[in-house]
């Protein structure tokens, strides 16, 4: 964009003007050879202080004076380029808090992500709308105004706490918002240019008609340079013209000629997008001061240590550092999986369960700014050492033997856990797993057999041996006592298949054991019990190869007849996926993972599972964008107390589908915690989220760790809002530590007098 300086000599005053967000003053004074320019905004500013622009107009140019030698030399135009700015600072400070490039502020009811926009030093709101489900961006506009943080789900900002700090801070759509489309293109030939036009202060607009009469009443619009900066001046027929009457309130009803409103010949034609690209509807905000201190030391990682899956140990040094943010990341691909902050120089740090591997440990100031500092880490597996199986295992003997239960005499001193099969010579009929056992005896329950003589086969489970013991039984003839079932069961549908497990829909009633067998042929390849919790159980069993199979079901603990249907097992993945993880965020559990490759993959469904891993329910589902491969997300806003399990259910274009491992993620009871203001006077807001109701400790500490204050507070569940004296503080830092559930959240926050 080329930017035209024109100097209006008078008196030995110059003054410049330029359509950005500067104002630009050039003084002369008399006997002088030069002259100084400098930006009104960026006068005087460093690179690290708010609203320093490195533009052309924020820095000092030097313009001849044409007085000092020659009374006659002409004036020379000067003319600079510049490239509109980006954002100038990735983090500034405003109405007590702190706004980075880029941070999602909430969503909307259409899951849409509210976003930190800085442009040029200054803040503004953006909304990415997204297709719902998806990652998908459909749109991305910077917003009119605020408002719409008053209405996110999260609720973050309730309009009596932030309505006035807003006003001070953001600002709403303006031309510094559409300077990449080209459209203004500066000053030229004493007006600014706009498109193909060149707008000269007073220039008349347009006449917005307040009717359809034939002679309605008109409100006439003028271009006004002020500032720097084009302005829109109203002027209704029939009263006092006031040159400062400057408002955008019609501007866009006259550029679409509402109510037959019209704009000058000399204009058009003039769009909408011109108007917002040129036109300034009101004069921008910029940040406050950063009260932030700079770090005396940065803080430097130490050593790191005790890594679990879940907590670490790390020390770092730092003069004057007596808090940081700290951040887990993958070595990998620096994806981050956990943060928080620490108030100590040696620190254990707790996080969601984390996958063995290689992973990013980075701290950085958290009472004052620093740059970041990091360190490399590795998660190990735990050494597990299984002891060998003494004095054992052997099978003593099988007793109280019907179709379809026994009980198991075993001896081992140190085995107390095993898996058996039962086998009709090479084939195996039933198969299962005892769990931790209190006595040497186990009852054992499978499918129902015909008379006949059977082989069990134990394989220890807790203890390590390369025997495994058998002992054969008889199933014996005996009248089948069961009687005939309620209703069913009789399959309805085959959910979902893989190589190792399936799950199948049935109707019945009074069905508390289902016996299923899988054929390929007339040969019966897998068989067993399943005791349904749901009308939709799952089993697993031994690896199947791909191929065509049949699923037979029939009345275990009841009779009925066989229904069957068919299910392909095909091995090969429609889609490949790695690093499926879930994270406690303050809507819920965030679930990711990566796509790395794909073959007519359609999307996924997101299961969560029960606490047994039998059962599970769809709780959302995501197809493939169009770049397929990538990070996906999803958020799990209503998750359950305790620990939840998830599962990806990967599904092709044919519908066939596999599973992803399963994760384990357990929401904190408080989460999304918020004090302001900050610094405070007479109290603090506290505001966070809970999943439980209850009571809840409310703590004050000291700088020094000191417990200073102590009290309760009621909790209801979901959105909690408190408001905390703290009028009678001394001035300084403090800490909050709100404790409920067994968990505790801590909250840094300064008074001030």
């Amino acid at each position: 964009m080329k930017i035209l300086l024109k100097l209006a000599l008078s008196g030995g005053i110059a003054v410049c003007m330029a359509a950005t967000s500067q104002m630009v003053i050039a003084s002369t004074p008399e006997g002088k050879e030069n002259t100084t320019v400098t930006s009104e905004v960026g006068a005087g500013k460093t690179a690290n202080d708010p609203g320093y622009s490195s533009d052309p107009l924020g820095q000092t140019l030097q313009i001849n004076n044409p007085y000092t030698n020659n009374a006659d030399k002409p004036f020379t135009i000067v003319e600079e380029s510049y490239e509109a700015a980006g954002p100038l600072a990735s983090q500034v400070y405003c109405g007590e808090r702190y706004w980075v490039h880029g941070e999602v502020l909430g969503h909307n009811r259409d899951n849409g992500e509210i976003k930190t926009e800085l442009i040029e030093g200054r803040i503004y709101i953006r909304l990415d709308s997204r297709e719902w489900g998806t990652n998908r961006i459909t749109k991305t506009e910077i917003l009119k105004d605020w408002g719409t943080l008053f209405h996110t789900i999260e609720g973050r900002f309730p309009v009596g706490e932030w309505d006035a700090r807003f006003k001070r801070c953001l600002n709403g759509a303006d031309p510094s918002a559409f300077l990449s489309n080209g459209i203004l293109q500066g000053p030229q030939d004493g007006g600014i240019k706009c498109g193909n036009y060149i707008f000269k202060d007073g220039d008349f607009i347009g006449a917005f008609h307040r009717s359809t009469d034939p002679n309605p009443i008109k409100d006439m619009q003028y271009a006004r340079i002020r500032d720097g900066r084009l302005r829109v001046q109203l002027h209704q027929s029939g009263t006092t013209f006031n040159p400062d009457a400057l408002s955008f309130n019609l501007i866009l009803q006259t550029v679409t000629g509402e109510n037959g409103s019209t704009v000058n010949p000399a204009f058009t034609p003039l769009t909408e997008l011109m108007i917002k690209s040129c036109f300034w509807d009101q004069l921008p905000v910029y940040p406050e001061p950063d009260p932030m201190p700079t770090c005396n030391t940065a803080p430097t990682i130490g050593t790191i240590g005790n890594t679990t899956q879940t907590s670490l140990q790390y020390t770092y040094s730092g003069n004057g550092v007596t808090s940081v943010k700290w951040k887990i990341r993958l070595a990998s691909n620096n994806n981050e999986v956990a943060s928080g902050t620490s108030n100590s120089t040696s620190n254990t740090i707790t996080f969601n369960s984390l996958a063995f591997g290689d992973y990013k440990l980075e701290i950085e100031g958290n009472n004052c700014k620093s740059d970041i500092n990091s360190r490399n880490f590795k998660i190990e597996p735990p050494v597990v050492v299984v002891p060998d199986c003494q004095n054992g295992p052997s099978i003593s003997s099988i007793t109280n033997i019907t179709p379809s239960t026994a009980a198991i005499n075993f001896a081992g001193t140190n085995l107390s856990d095993f898996s058996w099969r039962i086998l009709s010579g090479s084939n195996v009929v039933g198969y299962g797993k005892t769990g931790k056992l209190n006595t040497k005896t186990a009852n054992v329950e499978f499918n129902y057999l015909p008379a006949a003589n059977y082989t069990f086969e134990l394989t220890a489970q807790d203890c390590k041996t390369t025997t495994k013991p058998t002992q054969t039984f008889a199933v014996p003839s005996v009248a089948d006592s069961r009687t005939n079932c309620d209703r069913g069961p009789s399959l309805e549908s085959i959910q979902a298949s893989s190589e190792t497990g399936l799950t199948f829909k049935f109707d019945g009633n009074g069905v508390y054991g289902i016996d299923w067998k899988i054929m390929q042929g007339g040969t019966v390849i897998r068989q067993n019990r399943v005791k349904p919790q749901s009308n939709t159980p799952y089993f697993e069993y031994p690896s199947l190869q791909n191929g065509t199979y049949t699923l037979q079901i029939q009345g275990g603990t009841c009779t009925s007849d066989v229904t069957a249907r068919t299910f392909t097992v095909n091995n090969s993945l429609p889609i490949y996926i790695a690093n499926f993880k879930g994270n406690v965020v303050e809507k819920g559990v965030e679930l990711s993972w990566e796509v790395v490759s794909e073959k007519n993959g359609e999307g996924f469904e997101i299961l969560r599972l029960d606490d047994q891993a039998k059962s599970s329910e769809v709780i959302g589902k995501i197809s493939l964008t169009d770049k397929k491969t990538g990070t996906y997300k999803f958020v799990d806003e209503a998750p359950l107390l305790g620990t939840n399990y998830y599962q990806l259910k990967q599904i092709d274009l044919d519908g066939s589908f596999m599973k992803s491992n399963i994760i384990s993620v357990t929401p904190g009871i408080i989460t999304g915690t918020v004090v302001a203001p900050n610094p405070a006077r007479d109290f603090v807001n506290i505001q966070f989220s809970s999943r439980a109701a209850g009571t809840a400790d409310l703590e004050i500490y000291n700088i020094s760790g000191i417990k200073i204050s102590t009290s309760q507070l009621s909790i209801k569940e979901g959105k909690n809002n408190h408001r905390i004296p703290v009028g009678k503080l001394s001035e300084g830092n403090y800490f909050m530590k709100v404790s409920h559930g067994g968990e505790s959240s801590k909250l840094r926050f300064i008074k001030a007098n």
